[in-house]
């Protein structure tokens, strides 16, 4: 049995399904652990898991840490998980989670065991509506502040348009920038954009979330050609 794995695919049933199928049971006990959070999993989380899977097994013959939304884990989590995932503690397992493969870094998916289910998207995207989103997301990080505010402004007008608009947005990079190869630029913002999707699904302020999304969305250098 390898020690980490990754699961992608499916929906958020079906890849712990798979994760049963693993390990066995995975409800939790003094030998399993749900690395849960409404908005992100952070670096203190991460260190929880690291002391949980540093205890010898109570019941069960190994533990089991499982991160059932792993595309909530924040960069500066993900990079502090890299050691452990690829030197576990004896006796454990490490399950993550995550609709699509390419929300995490490279480094996280090249140190687990990938097991991908069929992928089914919560949102296609006809690609003339995709080539249109991923055009403004060109013209966002072109554009000075103000303007960038302009852009956006029909998105912040109620939540219900604002999560459509995030959703889209989030397919909408993962295609276009993975396909031209920028990886790790793709998963830092859509990490970002994943946030501030769950920050509105918190009941946080449809516009100052996405007013800040955008501000602080990395500007092209202006030494280069933005593809």
């Amino acid at each position: 049995m390898m020690n980490s794995y990754l699961i992608t695919g499916g929906n958020l049933t079906q890849r712990l399904n798979k994760a049963k199928k693993l390990v066995g049971n995975i409800d939790e006990g003094p030998d399993v652990l749900y690395l849960k959070a409404l908005l992100s999993v952070g670096i203190n989380q991460i260190r929880q898991l690291q002391k949980f899977l540093s205890q010898k097994p109570f019941q069960k013959d190994f533990k089991t840490a499982l991160i059932p939304e792993a595309e909530k884990l924040t960069i500066p989590a993900q990079n502090s998980f890299l050691k452990t995932l690829e030197e576990p503690p004896a006796l454990s397992v490490i399950i993550l989670c995550c609709p699509n493969k390419n929300l995490l870094l490279p480094t996280i998916i090249s140190r687990c065991q990938l097991v991908e289910l069929p992928y089914e998207p919560e949102l296609v995207l006809e690609n003339k509506l995709s080539a249109e989103y991923y055009s403004l997301y060109l013209k966002i990080i072109k554009a000075g502040p103000g303007q960038r505010l302009k852009l956006i402004e029909q998105y912040t007008k109620n939540r219900e348009a604002a999560e459509k608009f995030l959703k889209e947005m989030i397919i909408t990079l993962n295609k276009h920038l993975v396909k031209r190869g920028k990886v790790l630029k793709s998963v830092i913002i859509i990490n970002r954009c994943q946030k501030t999707l769950n920050l509105l699904q918190s009941n946080v302020n449809v516009k100052l979330a996405l007013d800040n999304l955008v501000i602080n969305l990395n500007p092209a250098p202006k030494h280069s050609r933005v593809e």
